[in-house]
């Protein structure tokens, strides 16, 4: 699931630049179907990671995320915003209640393990939070009237994933070594 959350966030990445950047505006309308699928991915990996060795029945509820983003897209668009940012800033806040209650103990890590996991789904969380921030920066800019500032803060934006995802390779690259 971490493999796939990460593949998932630079996908996301690529498609934000290909729209905003090379003019591709058909395909604006899967940009918030596809971001629905992170948070989603993100929590699903944590869960994975930290409380079960192998997710349940019950746990892929949280794939059903997208079709509801779907739903919104073709039926109440002016909602977009909101629910993509709940979805990126309570599946956030979710890791991080999740880390405090645990202490950064993961039940499927071995005790050599250390503070690498507890770290990297720190940075995870952070990262979702940081997404509905920029959002909600592009919403002030588009309702303000300054249009031409949503190509700058989508590229430090875009900026910021490919650099936390270098980050986050480069601490499970790390955590790899130390537990061979």
């Amino acid at each position: 699931m971490l493999m796939a959350l990460l593949l998932a966030a630079a996908g996301q990445s690529i498609l934000v630049g290909i729209v905003q950047y090379y003019g591709f505006a058909s395909l604006r309308w899967l940009q918030p179907i596809t971001a629905s699928i992170i948070p989603a991915l993100a929590w699903m990996a944590f869960l994975e990671a930290s409380l079960r060795a192998r997710l349940q029945i019950r746990d892929w509820v949280h794939f059903s995320v997208p079709a509801i983003v779907a739903l919104c897209v073709f039926v109440l668009p002016a909602i977009i915003d909101v629910v993509l940012c709940s979805l990126f800033v309570g599946y956030g806040a979710a890791i991080l209640v999740m880390l405090h209650r645990q202490g950064g103990d993961f039940a499927h890590m071995p005790l050599t393990a250390g503070h690498i996991p507890a770290l990297v789904w720190r940075f995870i969380a952070f990262a979702l939070i940081a997404s509905a921030i920029s959002d909600m920066l592009i919403i002030v800019a588009k309702i303000d009237g300054n249009d031409q500032i949503v190509g700058l803060i989508l590229s430090i934006y875009i900026d910021f994933v490919l650099y936390l995802l270098a980050a986050l390779g480069a601490a499970l690259t790390i955590w790899g070594w130390r537990r061979a």
